[in-house]
């Protein structure tokens, strides 16, 4: 059955991708991308099918904060982006200071308070959306 809402997710550790899914998939239509360069390249192949977008900050190549620069800089601006981290270097935490992110998650989280604040935002977003 397909959702009003649609979500990438950006994540490479199959365990951690099958909490997400357990905790969203009745609220989203899920697409997944193993590697920030799959997430950035599925999202601009169609920006404005996406209404949230979580991605976790370490990957192989491009990281995190590539990802909130493509949407940002994308036809789809607004939408919320939650950037996973367990930590990070002095050099992407800089770089992710002068973005704006939805929402930094620091690991270890509560799937299901991340599900219910990516759920509410997206809804927002969508709203209004709508209204124009």
């Amino acid at each position: 059955m397909a959702k009003d809402l649609r979500l990438l997710i950006i994540e490479d550790n199959e365990a951690l991708f099958d909490l997400y899914d357990m905790v969203l998939a009745n609220s989203f239509d899920i697409d997944t991308a193993e590697t920030c360069a799959q997430g950035i390249e599925k999202f601009l192949e169609n920006p404005n099918v996406y209404d949230a977008v979580i991605t976790d900050l370490h990957h192989q190549g491009k990281n995190g904060v590539d990802v909130v620069e493509a949407v940002y800089n994308s036809s789809n601006p607004r939408i919320p982006v939650y950037v996973v981290t367990g930590g990070s270097d002095e050099e992407t935490m800089e770089r992710a200071r002068k973005l704006v992110v939805s929402r930094y998650i620091e690991k270890p989280f509560s799937f299901t308070e991340l599900g219910s604040q990516v759920l509410r935002d997206a809804k927002q977003i969508k709203r209004e959306k709508l209204k124009y």
